[in-house]
């Protein structure tokens, strides 16, 4: 068995981190110390009550865009929502019905080829209640993607806030052909 020089292996360690999976893991490590971490748990989205809502779409930079979610948040209640998500953009509606907000996450993650559906569920607190919905597309099963390939943390900010962060998780290749230079001896 050869011996690779420490630099190329470190180079080969560092392609395999990335910065948001790094923020992400800070997020959830300081989530969970602090026992502040919301959890998400299989839902249907409310019925029409006449609430007006905000709505975060992030993603969706070409029709078939796989990392595509839409995080809902009722206008009227104790939370805000806010987005960290560095230089990503996110489009913010507000001010929609639960219907017109049904309808443009269905237009929004329906742009996709392989969409088959959407999967809301709700984002609860530590006591349970409902602070809002994160709602992610089903896609037909040829395709072989799930619903989650994108991370999302959420926790609890000053003042009610509730701030999300979402990012993709590393690509770990599967053998040295994805890190050139360590084939080689």
């Amino acid at each position: 068995m050869s011996r690779y020089p420490v630099w190329k292996i470190w180079g080969c360690l560092l392609r395999l981190v990335r910065w948001p999976a790094s923020v992400g893991l800070l997020f959830s490590a300081v989530a969970c110390a602090s026992g502040s971490a919301l959890h998400l748990v299989a839902s249907s989205l409310p019925p029409e009550d006449g609430r007006h809502y905000r709505l975060f779409l992030y993603g969706g930079l070409d029709s078939n865009d796989f990392e595509s979610v839409a995080i809902l948040d009722r206008e009227d209640d104790r939370f805000l929502v806010v987005s960290y998500s560095g230089t990503i953009k996110v489009n913010l509606l507000e001010g929609l019905t639960i219907t017109e907000a049904q309808a443009e996450v269905r237009h929004f993650l329906g742009r996709n080829n392989y969409f088959n559906g959407m999967e809301p569920r709700a984002i609860t607190g530590p006591d349970g209640q409902v602070i809002g919905y994160e709602i992610r597309s089903r896609y037909s099963p040829p395709v072989g993607r799930r619903a989650d390939d994108l991370d999302t943390t959420y926790l609890f900010g000053p003042d009610n806030t509730v701030i999300f962060y979402i990012y993709y998780p590393p690509d770990i290749g599967s053998g040295a052909d994805d890190f050139p230079g360590l084939a080689e001896h």
